[in-house]
C-alpha cells in the first residue's frame, strides 16, 4: 500500500498541480544584488505550518533569502522552498494532503504484500523486528514515517542536487546523533533522507539512517537552528522563526498529544533560548491552541505565521538593508557517468537497474530516476528506496540508497467483540525473508479462537511486477445459524497464483485443491478446480479513509461445477474535512447444499447484529451507509460519531428473494494505529435493540471459498 499510494500520490499532485512537473524560481533565490537575510526554522509539529506565512511575506516584500535552516518542521517547510517551490505553493501542496494519514502511516502495509487478501487495513498491537543474528531489532519508534518519507522524496524529485548549498534557495537541516548526542547539519546526500532525518521525534517515530548515521530529530540539539545558519552563511543577519507556544498548563494537558507536546517543550527550552539569544531577529508566531501532532487548520495556521512577518517587516527590511547580496548559485550541470544501488545483492543490482544505462554520459533526469524509485518500491520487500547525487572526479553518480526489510517480523493482533463470540481471536504472524532466494518470503499465520485456523504463504521473489505465490492453509469453522441447524468443519487447501501488478490493479489466477471434513450428514472429500482473484486499492487511507475507492473479488470453480464468489467494495468522499460518506457492500455465490461452501449473511463486515446467528443461502448481497462526523483525528487516529443503516438479502440460485434483513444504529469509532474500536448502539428488523463493543481488527472474511 505504501509504495502504490505514493504512486498514485505523485500523479494526483501532478495532475491537479501542474507547477509541481517544473521548478518555480522564487524571487528571494536570487537577490539582485540587494541584501539578504538567512532564515532559522524551528520545528514544532502542526506549528510548523506557521512558517509558510512567514516565508509568503518576505517573498512578496521581495526579500531576498540567502539560506535556510530547519529543524523537524522547519527542514521540511525549508526543504521545499530550497527545491524552488513558492509558499503559496507549498501551502497548496499541504492543503492536498491527508497529515494524519501522511504523519501517522496508516498505509502502512501488512507483513504480506499485496495479495488476494488484501492489506489488513490495520496496525497489530504488538511487532517485533529481527536481524539475521536473530537479535530484536526494531521497530525504534511508534510510527515508521516511511509514507511520509515517500511523499518527500516525490516532492522533491523536481532537483537532485547532492550538495544542498546549491540548490535554488541554500539549505540545511539540522539532526541529532543518537549514538552520541551531537548536532549534524546536513548539507549533502538526499534531501527528502535529510528532511526526514531531522523530523523523527524520539519514541514517535523512528530514527533515520543517513549516511551510516543512526539520527532523530535536531530539535533536541538545536530546536531553533541559529547557531548552524551562522556558521553555514556568516556575514548574514539570521533571523529566527519560533513556532514554540510555551509550556502548557495543568488545564490544558488533556491527552497524550497534550504530554507529548509538554515533553518537547521541556526537552528543547534550554536550547531554544541558548539558540534565540544569537538571532538579529526573532518572528514568534501566535500558535497557542494548535496541537503538535493532530491536525489543524492549515489556512488558520498559515496565516498566523503570515501576521507576524508583517509586523515585524520593517525589521526584516533594515536587517537586508545592511547585508551582503545573496551569492549566486551556479547552476549544477550533473552529467552522469555512473549508477550505483546500495543495500542489495550484485543480481538484484543488474535486475533492477536495468536500462538505466543509458543515462551515462547525459544530465542527470529527475523523473526518470523518480520512474526508477518508484519501480523499486513496488518490489515488495524493500523498507526505503532512496537516490542522491554524488560528485565523483570522473562526473556525478546517480545512487540508490536501498534498505531492505528486517529478515525476520513477528506480529500480535485480535479482535473481540460482545456480539459475535465465535469471531473473537488472536493473531500471530511471522515473516522470514530472502529463505532461499534474495527477495522472496515465506509468511505463516496463526488464528488462536473458536474459529482456529493456521495458513503458510511462500512468495518468489517479484521480476516486473509478478511473483508466484503458493498458499497451504488449515480451518475450523463452527456456526449456530438463523434458518438451517448448527454445523461445524474443517477445510484444508492447496492454492498456487502467478499474481502482477499494474498500478493500483493487482490481478492473481491458478488453481486449488481442497479437503474438505464436512458437516454431520455430508461425504467428507476432495475438490479442485481453477481459482482468481483481482483487486483494487484506491483509498487514500486503508485504516481511516477520506476518500477512495477499493474493491476485491475472489472466485473458484470448484471441480468445474460450482463457482463459489465473494467480492466486496467500500467508497468514500469526504463533504469537508469534519463530514464524511461512507458506502459498502458485496456478494457472495455459494453451495447452500453444504454450509461449508454456502454463502453466509450477518458478521462484522455486513449485519453487525447478527453475527452470533448468520443466514444461510445459496447467494446474498448486502449494503451498508454511514454518515461520520469526525469529532478528533491526529497522527495515531481518529474518533468519530457514526450513523449508519445496513441492509442484507439473501438468494436462491435463480436470484429469487428470501430473507431480507436490515439494521441501523449510531456509533462511536476510533481507527487508530495502535487497537481501534468501536461502540456502538443498533436497532434490526427484529425489533431488537443491542448495544455492542468491538476492539481491534476482524479477520478478513474468506467464506464461501477455503
Amino acid at each position: 500500500m505504501k509504495r502504490t499510494f505514493v504512486l498514485s500520490l505523485c500523479v494526483f499532485l501532478l495532475a491537479a498541480f501542474p507547477f509541481l512537473a517544473h521548478p518555480v524560481s522564487l524571487a528571494f533565490a536570487d537577490s539582485g544584488g540587494k541584501g539578504a537575510i538567512v532564515l532559522a526554522l524551528s520545528g514544532g509539529g502542526m506549528k510548523g505550518l506557521a512558517h509558510i506565512g512567514v516565508l509568503d511575506v518576505i517573498r512578496k516584500s521581495d526579500i531576498p533569502v540567502a539560506g535556510i535552516v530547519g529543524t523537524s518542521m522547519g527542514s521540511i517547510i525549508g526543504g521545499l522552498s530550497a527545491c524552488g517551490y513558492a509558499p503559496e505553493e507549498i501551502e497548496e501542496i499541504v492543503r492536498g494532503l491527508d497529515l494524519a494519514a501522511l504523519f501517522g502511516d496508516n498505509a502502512q502495509p501488512s507483513l504480506l504484500p499485496r495479495g488476494e487478501e488484501g492489506t489488513s487495513g490495520g496496525q497489530p498491537l504488538i511487532r517485533l523486528e529481527f536481524g539475521n543474528d536473530r537479535r530484536l531489532a526494531g521497530p525504534l519508534g511508534g510510527l515508521p514515517g516511511i509514507r511520509v518519507f515517500n511523499t518527500l522524496s516525490s516532492l522533491t524529485s523536481r532537483v537532485r542536487n547532492s550538495n544542498f548549498l546549491e540548490l535554488p534557495v541554500p539549505f540545511a537541516a539540522v539532526a541529532t546523533d543518537l549514538e552520541t548526542g551531537a548536532m549534524v547539519v546536513l548539507k549533502q546526500g538526499s534531501l527528502a533522507g535529510a528532511m526526514r532525518a531531522s523530523m523523527a521525534i524520539p519514541g514517535v517515530f523512528d530514527p533515520w539512517t543517513y549516511e551510516g548515521r543512526l539520527l532523530v530529530d535536531g530539535g533536541l540539539v538545536a530546536n531553533v537552528p541559529v547557531s548552524a545558519a551562522r556558521a553555514l552563511f556568516p556575514g548574514y543577519p539570521v533571523v529566527a522563526v519560533d513556532v514554540s507556544s510555551g509550556l502548557k498548563s495543568r488545564e490544558e494537558i488533556r491527552s497524550v498529544v497534550d504530554v507529548i507536546d509538554q515533553m518537547t517543550t521541556f526537552m528543547t527550552g534550554q536550547n531554544v533560548a541558548k539558540e534565540l539569544a544569537g538571532a538579529d531577529l526573532v518572528i514568534r508566531p501566535d500558535t497557542r491552541g494548535i496541537p503538535l501532532l493532530s491536525v489543524a487548520s492549515v489556512p488558520d495556521v498559515v496565516n498566523r505565521g503570515r501576521l507576524e512577518a508583517e509586523k515585524v517587516l520593517p525589521e526584516l527590511a533594515a536587517l537586508a538593508a545592511k547585508a551582503p547580496p545573496a551569492g549566486k548559485v551556479p547552476p549544477a550541470v550533473s552529467t552522469v557517468t555512473s549508477v550505483e544501488a546500495n543495500g542489495i545483492s550484485d543480481l538484484r543490482k543488474r535486475e533492477l537497474l536495468e536500462g538505466t544505462e543509458k543515462w551515462q554520459g547525459a544530465p542527470a533526469d529527475p523523473a526518470a530516476i523518480q520512474e526508477v524509485v518508484e519501480r523499486l518500491r513496488r518490489e515488495g520487500d524493500f523498507s526505503t528506496v532512496d537516490v542522491s547525487l554524488e560528485e565523483r572526479e570522473s562526473g556525478t553518480a546517480v545512487v540508490f540508497n536501498i534498505q531492505k526489510k528486517a529478515p525476520y517480523e513477528v506480529e500480535v493482533g485480535g479482535y473481540t467483540t460482545n456480539i459475535s463470540p465465535a469471531e473473537r481471536a488472536v493473531t500471530l504472524q511471522a515473516v522470514r525473508r530472502d529463505l532461499s532466494a534474495d527477495g522472496d518470503l515465506l509468511w505463516v499465520g496463526l488464528t488462536l479462537a473458536e474459529d482456529w485456523g493456521v495458513s503458510a504463504r511462500y512468495l518468489t521473489p517479484s521480476r516486473r511486477d509478478a511473483r508466484w505465490e503458493a498458499v497451504l492453509s488449515a480451518r475450523h469453522r463452527q456456526v449456530s445459524p438463523a434458518n438451517v441447524p448448527d454445523a461445524k468443519w474443517e477445510r484444508y487447501a492447496l492454492t498456487l497464483y502467478r499474481t502482477s501488478v499494474s498500478g493500483n490493479w493487482q490481478f492473481g489466477w491458478g488453481g486449488t485443491l481442497e479437503y474438505l471434513e464436512c458437516p454431520e450428514g455430508l461425504k467428507d472429500g476432495f475438490a479442485s478446480g481453477p481459482a482468481f482473484f483481482a483487486a483494487y486499492e484506491g483509498l487514500d487511507d486503508p485504516l481511516d479513509p477520506t476518500e477512495g475507492i477499493r474493491w476485491r473479488v475472489r472466485g473458484w470453480w470448484r471441480d468445474g461445477k460450482t463457482l463459489l464468489l465473494r467480492t466486496e467494495g467500500l467508497a468514500v468522499h469526504s463533504f469537508s474535512p469534519r463530514w464524511r460518506l461512507l458506502l459498502s457492500g458485496g456478494l457472495e455465490a455459494g453451495d447452500a447444499s453444504n454450509p461449508a461452501t454456502a454463502a453466509w449473511l450477518g458478521g462484522s463486515d455486513d449485519l453487525l447484529g447478527y453475527g452470533d446467528r448468520p443466514v444461510l443461502a445459496e447467494r446474498v448481497a448486502w449494503a451498508r451507509l454511514v454518515f461520520r462526523r469526525v469529532l478528533e483525528r491526529s497522527w495515531w487516529g481518529s474518533m468519530n460519531v457514526d450513523l449508519f443503516a445496513a441492509a442484507g438479502n439473501t438468494f436462491d440460485s435463480g436470484w429469487s428473494s428470501g430473507d431480507s434483513l436490515w439494521e441501523a444504529g449510531v456509533s462511536l469509532s476510533f481507527p487508530n494505529n495502535f487497537l481501534g474500536g468501536s461502540l456502538f448502539l443498533l436497532y434490526n428488523d427484529e425489533s431488537e435493540l443491542r448495544w455492542g463493543l468491538s476492539l481491534g481488527r476482524p479477520m478478513p472474511v474468506r467464506d464461501p471459498l477455503p
